[in-house]
């Protein structure tokens, strides 16, 4: 009987040793399982921003997507720099292969032809948010197009008159012009030439080149002079009004008729140039010497002024491209991380660009920065003068046409008249294909 009881009582031991070990595996294995998710769950997200700013702006945005990935240790953004028109050139191809940035850091007059082209997330939900305050924002229309928010402005910029001081006073002008006829006053007073009638100092650096920056800066005397670009609805040039065509003619006159700009000018670096336009991120380069060291006193001004004050908005907008939705979730972190008050400040003080919400101009640091930097008080300043380019996705192809025409007229191949007149006929060509 004792030997039927032991026997019973190992045969029992043994099969509880057995589920004790069948219940330890089965343990961990599902520890394993879970540790498993754990791992995969720890793996940040990465994501790439594609921009186009070298030099010291670089450094900045290198900085401050380092700080958004240690504020936010489930995602690794990284920024990538393809200097110029290589950032349109290789985000074209790259949507192509399927491989696109999560973010692109890009001129905002991109955003049309990436809606048309299907590829971008719309940011409507935005406005409705009541953690995010769109109408915070100076220029919240860069970023939309028919009628959709597609993107978020970021470094905002705008256009100014950069002074050289010495040659002011050496030619004995206390008060800065105003208006186009001051200003013209201004440079014939400045502008000398040699016994071959080369400029030896010029009043204004005048742009003419066939391309954006020309058309860029034209748009805005266009404007002061209360002209239009195009129809409200886009679906007419309206460039080459009466309003247009002095806009135009003061360009002209200012070469060949007024002579206070030239075909040939001197560099503004030289010291021989009175006026010259340029935005507030070269402030940095021109401070610290980091571009070129200007051997003569400097100062910045507004632009000028004939029925209004205007100036052109410019920069660049933070857009998000198609893709997974975690990259998307991660894309939209960041984006509004990098477009906080804080980090707008952040960013603005360490680039010169000015800020694109109102909330970071009112903040204690940018003030403290103007009243620091009185060469940055005109450009912002001009914030209330901002007039925007139209959102149509043909804008390129539009200004390349319109920058052609000024570039004639000022070359005095063709009268202003005709050359916007010509201009528009194209124009509205394009405009009739988008109907």
């Amino acid at each position: 009987m004792k030997g039927y009881q032991s026997s019973a009582i190992a045969r029992s031991a043994y099969a509880i040793c057995r589920w004790v070990a069948v219940l330890g595996l089965l343990m961990i294995c599902v520890v394993g399982l879970l540790g498993s998710g754990e791992t995969q769950a720890k793996q940040p997200v990465s994501i790439e921003m594609w921009h186009w700013h070298g030099a010291g702006i670089e450094k900045a945005i290198d900085e401050l997507v380092a700080l958004f990935n240690r504020e936010h240790p489930d995602i690794q953004a990284t920024a990538r720099l393809f200097a110029g028109d290589e950032l349109l050139n290789k985000t074209k191809p790259a949507i192509a292969g399927g491989v696109p940035p999560a973010i692109l850091f890009g001129d905002f007059i991109w955003i049309g032809q990436f809606v048309d082209m299907g590829v971008l997330v719309p940011l409507d939900s935005l406005r409705t948010d009541p953690q995010f305050d769109i109408d915070d924002y100076f220029t919240a229309r860069v970023g939309t197009y028919e009628g959709g928010l597609w993107a978020l402005p970021y470094s905002l910029s705008n256009l100014g008159f950069y002074y050289n001081q010495d040659l002011l006073n050496e030619r004995g002008i206390g008060m800065l012009p105003n208006t186009w006829d001051e200003f013209t006053d201004v440079g014939k007073k400045v502008s000398s030439f040699d016994s071959e009638a080369n400029p030896i100092t010029i009043g204004w650096s005048l742009p003419y080149a066939r391309g954006e920056w020309t058309h860029w800066i034209w748009q805005t005397f266009l404007w002061q002079n209360e002209g239009a670009f195009l129809s409200d609805d886009y679906q007419k040039a309206e460039f080459a009004s009466s309003q247009g065509v002095e806009a135009l003619k003061f360009w002209v006159d200012a070469v060949h008729v007024n002579r206070i700009a030239s075909l040939s000018p001197p560099s503004w670096e030289s010291g021989k140039v009175a006026f010259f336009i340029d935005g507030p991120w070269a402030l940095p380069w021109y401070r610290t010497g980091g571009a070129v060291e200007l051997r003569f006193h400097w100062g910045t001004m507004p632009l000028l002024q004939k029925v209004r004050r205007a100036t052109n908005a410019g920069g660049e907008s933070l857009m998000m491209l198609r893709g997974t939705p975690e990259s998307q979730a991660a894309a939209m972190q960041l984006m509004r991380w990098l477009t906080s008050t804080d980090n707008l400040v952040r960013f603005d003080l360490a680039t010169g660009f000015l800020p694109a919400r109102a909330s970071a101009l009112r903040s204690k640091e940018y003030q403290k920065a103007i009243r620091a930097q009185p060469e940055l008080a005109p450009f912002v300043d001009m914030l209330t003068y901002m007039h925007v380019r139209p959102q149509v996705a043909q804008y390129m192809e539009i200004s390349d046409i319109v920058s052609q025409g000024i570039e004639s007229a000022v070359l005095f191949k063709e009268s202003p008249e005709e050359a916007l007149r010509k201009a528009a006929v194209q124009v509205d060509r394009i405009l009739e294909e988008r109907k």
